[in-house]
């Protein structure tokens, strides 16, 4: 997918759209906003940047593709270090959770938003989702009020 990022919005865009292909290999956009729609039904749409889809928009005569749009947030490594060097939470003193050090900073960074049995709720969601790809360049910040999202949680 290509992301355009517009004033306050990120828009996405499948790279190459065709309704036989998307069917059979997967359209990540349309993955992130079932998962968005999951989050929302299973009431874990807090964590997540919300993803609208606008149907169909023309690109011309012939062509048209859906597109999905989303609140732009911001990505700062050094603040997120910090805030992971800083989180309080004790959900990895024990051996029950592993895995990369930027999936493990970006939780960090989660949990100092959220309670640890909030963040343990996210695990297991982004586990029955198939939401594996954790990484500094996943998440953002609202800019006014610094919460984290997760921005990429279409998997892979």
């Amino acid at each position: 997918r290509m992301v355009i990022l517009y004033k306050d919005w990120a828009i996405k865009i499948p790279f190459e759209y065709n309704e036989a292909i998307a069917s059979r290999h997967g359209n990540f956009c349309e993955e992130e906003l079932l998962n968005y729609e999951s989050a929302r039904k299973e009431g874990m749409e807090d964590f997540f940047a919300p993803c609208v889809k606008c149907e169909r928009v023309y690109f011309g005569k012939h062509i048209t593709c859906p597109v999905y749009v989303m609140p732009r947030l911001y990505v700062n490594e050094s603040f997120a270090d910090s805030v992971a060097e800083n989180s309080n939470s004790k959900l990895f003193d024990n051996d029950e959770y592993s895995g990369s050090s930027d999936c493990m900073n970006v939780i960090e960074i989660m949990a100092s938003w959220w309670s640890d049995e909030d963040i343990e709720k996210l695990i297991d969601f982004c586990d029955s989702h198939g939401i594996n790809d954790l990484h500094y360049e996943n998440f953002g910040f609202n800019k006014d009020t610094d919460q984290p999202f997760l921005i990429d949680y279409a998997g892979f």
